[in-house]
């Protein structure tokens, strides 16, 4: 489950959610995200439309935003006379950070992902998906053909897919292999039967590789329905989590979209663009509980969420004395640094305990002594790190002269002996 939740970047009618694993701006007290308007970009925390900007008499529009993890940056396409750049700027969006990474693009390109773990580059241009290293230099690498021009793109690069809807035709889910040349397949959405449906935006969560997009539709006479639906990575069986079919008068529609878990963020705007602001809703699937802000009047934006760097906690565990034990951490992705530390200190391999510096630790043939608390400190690819739970490895003694009470047999009463008991009790009997 998420600790923290930070936002940045989601397009409404160019709506992109940030490739599957990146992180915004960490704002303190909540979320953040950055939009884009015209030819600036801008930084809104979640009080609402402040920060720096960053504008460009040379940059005509903004064709898609992205906060690079890795690399501690925004990295953005915008449209000059003539072609399309990649650029960046740092964290502060200070216009004297803007380095020009890749130009030359045709002005058709769109888009724009980055690599959480290793800072690459991903965009779309004349029907294919492009990439390059997170200097934008070198000769352009070809990840997938034949995909028409995206409204929504989203890109998961652990899991080497793609989920897209199609500009001039919003109406069904695209799902394509990176590294395929067929083009996407196409899943049709939930309401393409209704009159004015399309999908607003899609996205891939990141832990669970699950598909979540928003769906909207017009009638007449009932006026206006949003949705956000969510599906396995097929977008086959999709369940509506939040929003309702039963149309309203009120003239709103959900865009972006982005999601974590249980946590899940939309951008709310109103159908007749500029008659009210956006709002940014965060809903909590586990409790229900939604809370939104004003989000300005920039439309253009992508909404992320963060990961901690653990996303599953080490469980405590009692094992015989001379049998093995393990204990294990599960990151929020790849490339993350493990130490395991016993009772606070780091623990070192030895020809009895290995795997200090990974996601299991292992004990062989486990001895009374080595009963103690344990805990892994993990740092993720960004830098961000995180203290496990703290858990109980507990050997369990069998000779005859043990006190009763002693459960763990190392001749001290203490809280590790009441922890066995417990744990014991939890189990019940075989």
């Amino acid at each position: 489950m998420i600790q923290r939740v930070i936002g940045v970047c989601v397009v409404v009618l160019a709506g992109l959610c940030g490739l599957a694993g990146a992180e915004p701006y960490e704002v303190t007290g909540g979320y953040g995200y950055a939009g884009y308007e015209s030819a600036v970009l801008e930084h809104v925390t979640g009080g609402g439309v402040v920060g720096y900007t960053v504008a460009s008499p040379d940059f005509v529009a903004f064709r898609g935003v992205e906060w690079d993890r890795a690399n501690q940056r925004v990295v953005f396409l915008a449209i000059e006379t003539g072609e399309a750049r990649i650029a960046s700027v740092d964290e502060s969006l200070d216009p004297a950070s803007l380095v020009v990474l890749r130009s030359g693009l045709s002005v058709g390109a769109s888009k724009i992902e980055v690599d959480p773990a290793t800072g690459r580059i991903f965009w779309w241009e004349n029907g294919q998906i492009l990439s390059a290293n997170s200097t934008g230099g070198g000769l352009p690498v070809l990840e997938a053909s034949n995909v028409p021009e995206p409204l929504s793109l989203d890109i998961d690069v652990e899991r080497g897919v793609y989920v897209m809807t199609d500009l001039t035709d919003p109406t069904s889910l695209g799902i394509g292999q990176l590294g395929g040349f067929g083009g996407p397949s196409y899943v049709p959405m939930v309401n393409a039967g209704n009159p004015n449906a399309f999908i607003g935006d899609v996205c891939i969560d990141p832990v669970s590789g699950d598909f979540v997009w928003t769906e909207n539709y017009f009638h007449t006479l009932s006026g206006y329905a949003k949705m956000v639906f969510q599906s396995g990575n097929d977008g086959l069986n999709p369940e509506m989590i939040f929003g309702s079919d039963t149309p309203t008068l009120v003239d709103e529609w959900y865009y972006g979209v982005g999601v974590i878990d249980d946590q899940v963020g939309v951008i709310r705007a109103p159908a007749v663009f500029g008659t009210t602001p956006p709002k940014l809703v965060r809903v909590d699937l586990t409790t229900g509980l939604s809370s939104e802000i004003d989000s300005g009047n920039y439309f253009n934006l992508e909404i992320e969420f963060s990961v901690d760097p653990i996303v599953g906690h080490p469980e405590s565990v009692i094992v015989d004395e001379g049998e093995m034990g393990t204990l294990s951490v599960v990151p929020s992705g790849s490339g993350s640094i493990f130490q395991w530390r016993r009772n606070g200190v780091a623990i070192v391999d030895d020809g009895r305990v290995s795997g200090s510096d990974t996601e299991m630790l292992v004990v062989m043939d486990s001895m009374l002594s080595d009963t103690d608390s344990y805990s892994c400190f993990v740092t993720d690819s960004s830098g961000a790190n995180q203290e496990s739970d703290v858990v109980v490895f507990a050997v369990r003694g069998s000779g005859e002269a043990a006190c009763v009470v002693d459960l763990n047999d190392d001749q001290v009463l203490d809280f590790f002996d009441i922890s066995v008991f417990l744990q014991l009790f939890s189990a019940g009997c075989p």
